[in-house]
């Protein structure tokens, strides 16, 4: 699809930071990023609303930001109500400490 071919918006997720589910990539390893839950968005269809899924991953190596979008989320309109993901990968998605025994002790 080219872009001039758009011809309407779908908001998919609010504008609301109380619709914002903060969750870790992997409970095991805290430093690995986050997922940030996006909801709120318009309604899909009668039963679904639209949803995105941001996932915040520490990357040491990263000289710039990288950002990837789950293209076949994005372009099938057959799956067009399952939750969006985009991936963002950069040293700005690190920790800026590190508590480790004391995480454990309270997970």
């Amino acid at each position: 699809m080219k872009a001039e071919e758009v011809t309407d918006c779908k908001h998919v997720s609010s504008a609301s930071l109380s619709d914002v589910d903060v969750s870790l990539i992997n409970w095991d390893e805290p430093r690995v990023g986050l997922v940030l839950g996006m909801t709120g968005g318009q309604m899909c269809n009668s039963t679904t609303y639209y949803e995105v899924d941001i996932q915040l991953i520490c990357d040491y190596s990263a000289q710039t930001p990288l950002y990837e979008l789950a293209v076949p989320t994005l372009a099938n309109r057959e799956h067009d109500c399952e939750p969006k993901l985009i991936t963002f990968r950069s040293i700005e998605a690190c920790p800026k400490i590190s508590i480790g025994s004391l995480w454990r002790f309270y997970n």
